[in-house]
């Protein structure tokens, strides 16, 4: 017997649809442990709390650890390592594979949103998109915003459409996951409150009782998942309260202090920072740490084109089965105000990498609805290529921007874990016995997370003071050798250690381009005859 003809195109756009996916894991998991080249500092607090829970050190996981993550992150981040054992690339390896879940979670969603053209150019734009991908290629727990988030839009939509409180539950629970993953996540449960809010507003009498039926099965379900998070958040309200303290314009105190310093009014303060968040996207470039691609994230005519569909989207919530729209705006519109207005400074992509997905669904709406007008008024447009060859001029744009603007600019991680990543091999490979002395205060010391992580946790003593005398180098204990690694700012005090300690080796530490001294080592040999430490 012949399917129908609409299960057969449903089966094929679910083909293309993973097809998609497939090809944003290998855009994802290609040269994982080169791209980016270092380990960033938080990468590397992520893999110690990893190597933490799988040490045994971390028995639960409703709890907070590494500057109030949620444990659970760390033990999902742990998969990798657990699978491929302890490496750059199994720390990152759930992060893509949570990518290229994400594209197909926003395939999904974008095809109950507006139909199957939009959720296959949405899923190619997600894929391809420089933002999303790079952040399915660190080990944080950033990019599980988008895929719960596009998940918990899909399963709403399904579950209004046809009626469904369990599909409603499910997408409470996505929301109820949030709360286990990076601090911006927890927008979720808002985004899906206000989502069934304004549906019940816009539904007749007669469809309100089936929406608050959906609407407390949803309750019941995000409240089931996070659970074990509300009570902790109640026991320990600071913690888990700690980022938006720290960086909130009204929690953390920054608005009175601007204003009392005399750097603007409320009024002006306030809308200052709208104005930075709503050119995050197409304007301001980013240049936080966790990525610091040094310009806007979308180019001038795609984010003209991502303005174009999010004011379709935002006034065609109105319009007749414009219902299905309205998460999409409210995920928008929240994510920009949580991410980016309410937080300093805006922007930044670590805040804002859930809203790649609705931004891409823009894009896409606004490719099709300009192609549609386009082929009223001109019938021999072609209206169905007009996506095809957008998605591909975007891929290329997109990737072009990441594999090369990104990885020549070569900054990613900051700095110190430049320093660690090129001085950790020969640490690592020293002596259990052998001491280390670094002397990088106050720009750095021997803890940063990079370091610790990629020398397998060695002891690091940090001398703080400045060396002024050969005598002040009598404190360190060279018996057994040591170790004494000098940043640039401090490679001056060498020559102390050197004439306390001769004989010994030294080597100067280059950047990747050869160009400039990253640190001075200097390696004084065991004191086997009991005298005064000289090298070999």
């Amino acid at each position: 017997m012949n399917e129908p003809r609409h299960l057969r195109g449903a089966w094929s756009h679910a083909a293309l649809l993973l097809a998609i996916a497939a090809a944003a894991l290998a855009l994802r998991i290609w040269r994982l442990e080169e791209l980016p080249r270092l380990l960033s500092g938080d990468e590397a607090a992520f893999g110690l709390e990893v190597r933490r829970h799988l040490a045994g050190q971390m028995p639960s996981p409703f709890d907070f650890g590494w500057f109030s993550h949620p444990t659970a992150s760390f033990i999902y981040q742990s998969i990798g390592v657990r699978l491929f054992g302890e490496s750059v690339w199994a720390l990152r390896w759930p992060s893509a594979l949570a990518g290229a879940a994400g594209v197909l979670a926003a395939g999904w969603m974008a095809t109950l949103a507006a139909g199957r053209r939009a959720g296959w150019l949405t899923a190619v734009l997600v894929a391809t998109f420089h933002l999303h991908i790079h952040f399915s290629r660190i080990a944080l727990n950033n990019i599980l915003d988008p895929l719960l988030g596009a998940a918990m839009v899909a399963l709403l939509l399904t579950g209004a459409r046809r009626g469904r409180p369990g599909l409603m539950a499910l997408a409470g629970g996505a929301a109820g996951l949030g709360f286990y993953g990076y601090q911006g996540a927890r927008l979720l449960a808002a985004i899906l409150a206000l989502t069934l809010l304004v549906w019940f507003c816009m539904a007749r009498r007669r469809r309100r009782h089936r929406l608050a039926i959906g609407a407390a099965a949803a309750l019941g379900g995000f409240i089931l998942v996070a659970a074990p998070m509300l009570q902790l958040a109640l026991r320990r309200p600071d913690d888990f309260m700690a980022r938006l303290n720290q960086l909130g314009v009204f929690h953390s105190g920054w608005l009175e202090r601007e204003v009392a310093a005399g750097r603007g009014t409320v009024v002006g303060l306030l809308l200052e920072q709208a104005g930075l968040a709503l050119g995050s996207f197409h304007v301001l470039p980013d240049l936080h740490s966790n990525y610091g691609l040094g310009q806007p994230l979308l180019e001038p005519i795609f984010g003209a084109l991502m303005l174009v569909g999010l004011a379709w989207t935002t006034f065609g919530c109105v319009r007749r089965r414009g219902w299905r729209l309205v998460p999409l705006a409210v995920w928008w519109w929240g994510g920009l105000a949580a991410g980016a207005f309410l937080i300093v400074p805006p922007p930044q992509a670590n805040r804002l990498v859930t809203l790649s997905v609705p931004a891409c669904f823009f894009i896409a709406q606004a490719l099709i609805q300009i192609g549609r007008a386009a082929r009223r008024a001109w019938p021999a447009f072609p209206a169905r290529a007009l996506p095809i060859v957008a998605a591909a001029l975007f891929a290329a744009w997109s990737l072009n921007a990441y594999n090369r603007d990104f990885q020549l600019k070569g900054d990613y991680g900051g700095p110190h874990a430049g320093v660690s990543v090129a001085i950790a091999p020969l640490l690592r490979d020293l002596p259990g016995e052998m001491p280390i002395y670094f002397l990088g205060a106050p720009a750095m010391y021997g803890d940063f997370p990079t370091l610790q992580y990629l020398t397998d946790q060695r002891i690091i003593h940090d001398v703080l003071e400045p060396l002024g005398t050969i005598a002040e180098a009598d404190r360190f204990d060279c018996g057994a050798g040591a170790m004494f690694v000098f940043l640039p700012e401090r490679s001056a005090e060498l020559r102390y250690v050197h004439a306390r300690w001769p004989g010994g080796t030294g080597r100067q530490i280059f950047d990747a381009s050869g160009g400039r001294v990253l640190a001075v080592l200097y390696e004084v040999a065991p004191d086997i005859d009991g005298g005064e430490g000289s090298g070999p």
